[in-house]
């Protein structure tokens, strides 16, 4: 395999098991980032940016996806950020006071505050109180969604070449309460997208709802989450590549006011080892 493009630590980092890697696996934590660069500029209170935070899915899922083989990349820097599930031009023109003429995306997040440079946090409340510049916009782009883009398209790349497939899971945690809001009468455990079967396999798809569905966990597919710009980028089902984006309540794991782990954290990682098992087992079927 090729040797890893050098990241620096602060930015994302890759973590592969002592037994090196022997499946195509590939998890990806985009939004678990808690190294806030210096230069962030934020006025709203740090504590409301720690509350965007995916806390933990590291701990859920390094150790189970190495032992089966497989890699896991992580982003060290906030989501709030830059957001590397979206695409690189889904620019907030609200962000800045001279307009940015470099291209903009017209089906974009941003328009809602929530475009690759976050403008509004999810409860509305804006992040700055100033007007960022182009400059920094494009370091942003540079420095830190480019360099996670490269590292995670390495071994996605380095993956399907060696093996021939790839088995990719691009893992986040959602609120409790917007899960509510959606599902009124009862509310998934997990939400998987496939971008209505553009970028993963039905055949993993299925395992995985299956998987969860025996271990008792509610699984909802393509509904409120189909995916973003991970999975569309790197989802290629036709050609062997899967991309499944897994959403997971966080009020499964998590105390959503204070942020920390809860009584039944250890019970979901429990569970998780068990499925990223049973994906190491689906790999060896194939």
């Amino acid at each position: 395999m090729k040797i890893p493009p050098s990241s620096d630590p602060n930015i994302c980092e890759y973590t592969i098991g002592n037994n090196g890697i022997a499946a195509p696996v590939l998890v990806d934590l985009p939004h678990s980032g808690r190294i806030y660069p210096d230069n962030f500029g934020f006025s709203c209170p740090k504590h409301a940016l720690e509350l965007c935070e995916e806390r933990f899915l590291d701990e859920l899922f390094t150790t189970p996806t190495t032992a089966i083989g497989g890699v896991v990349v992580k982003a060290n820097f906030p989501r709030t950020y830059v957001d590397t599930n979206r695409t690189a031009d889904d620019i907030d023109q609200l962000l800045f006071d001279t307009p940015w003429l470099d291209g903009t995306s017209d089906k974009g997040r941003s328009v809602h505050g929530h475009g690759v440079l976050m403008r509004l946090i999810r409860a509305g409340e804006p992040i700055y109180s100033r007007s960022l510049t182009h400059d920094e916009t494009r370091l942003r782009i540079t420095n830190y969604y480019t360099a996670y883009h490269t590292l995670l398209g390495h071994f996605s790349n380095a993956l399907f070449e060696q093996f021939g497939m790839i088995y990719h899971l691009n893992c986040h945690s959602m609120p409790s309460n917007v899960v509510a809001n959606s599902f009124p009468q009862l509310q998934p455990d997990f939400i998987l997208g496939d971008l209505d079967g553009r970028s993963c396999g039905i055949e993993f798809r299925t395992h995985i709802v299956e998987t969860l569905k025996d271990m008792g966990y509610r699984v909802v597919i393509n509904q409120l989450y189909k995916g973003a710009e991970i999975i569309n980028r790197y989802g290629q089902p036709a050609w062997g590549r899967h991309s499944l984006q897994m959403e997971i309540n966080r009020a499964l794991f998590q105390d959503e006011v204070t942020g920390e782990k809860n009584k039944n954290f250890n019970r979901l990682a429990t569970d998780l080892e068990k499925l990223m098992a049973s994906i190491g087992k689906f790999n060896a079927r194939k």
